[in-house]
């Protein structure tokens, strides 16, 4: 299950901004995760509300997963499509010239917390 490993990542970038940032407590971690990370949800928000019971600032925090769609940009029409799975085809113009733009993403976005201070 490597949403254990991705929760322990999210908990790390959360504990090290808030000690940064003087945050006394996060209320919300919204994350971008894109769907080639393969991540199950319900798997991460789990792992995450068990892990966060160790860190005071992190009690009450709720996980948000902002989920982001596979997304190509196609070189020759311009046309920017989300598609069900990994191709190498425009669904526009049938162009092969095209990149992935979108869907492979992890990144926190977003904290909500509250500041000492």
């Amino acid at each position: 299950m490597h949403e254990q490993s991705i929760a322990s990542a999210i908990i790390r970038t959360v504990l090290s901004f808030a000690a940064s940032n003087s945050i006394t407590e996060v209320k919300e971690v919204r994350v971008k995760i894109g769907v080639l990370k393969a991540v199950l949800p319900d798997l991460l928000v789990f792992a995450f509300d068990a892990m966060k019971k160790s860190h005071k600032v992190l009690r009450n925090a709720t996980l948000v997963i902002d989920e982001v769609p596979l997304t190509i940009k196609c070189n020759d029409c311009g046309a920017e499509s989300s598609v069900e799975r990994a191709q190498a085809v425009c669904p526009v113009c049938g162009s092969a010239n095209v990149n992935l733009v979108g869907g492979n993403e992890f990144f926190v976005e977003e904290l909500k917390a509250l500041v000492n201070g």
